[in-house]
């Protein structure tokens, strides 16, 4: 998954149809050797047996919170997220279930099958739970702007 900030300063030189500035491209990426990549790291700040909820740590990106909630195969669960303080997107990557939302009086429960995304309302009440007719783990990923 890739998360990214909003940002006005992006240089392109390439395959878009948008203003590419090759020059200042090649001026200003770095030519030289470097180590592995930074791969983020995760810490579980929930869970069980059942299910795990992780979140992504980095130094490098103070601006951004992701989190990944993990429903095995078999949890019949139904998992209780944290509120997360500003407008937040989820994205299905496997499995399937539903999530139930509540905010300001109103409640719903949606389905969530592979590869669907919801916009998350701050402090939204939140409870995920996998589908018991699918096989696979139920993966959602988390992103929001970090406070």
């Amino acid at each position: 998954m890739e998360c990214m900030i909003n940002s006005d300063n992006v240089v392109r030189g390439g395959l878009t149809p948008k203003l590419k500035d090759v020059e200042t491209l090649v001026e200003i990426l770095p030519y030289s050797a470097r180590s592995a990549p930074e791969v983020w790291t995760s810490a579980r700040v929930g869970g069980n047996d059942g299910y795990q909820l992780n979140e992504f740590l980095t130094d490098q990106f103070q601006e951004l919170r992701i989190l990944t909630l993990t429903i095995n195969a078999g949890c019949t669960e139904t998992i209780e997220m944290p509120k997360l303080d500003l407008l937040s997107v989820a994205i299905v990557m496997s499995g399937k279930g539903s999530i139930e939302y509540a905010l300001g009086g109103h409640s719903a429960t949606l389905d969530a099958p592979s590869f669907s995304t919801f916009y998350i309302a701050p402090k939204t009440e939140l409870k995920v739970q996998r589908s018991n007719d699918s096989t696979e783990p139920l993966v959602i990923y988390f992103a929001s702007p970090k406070l």
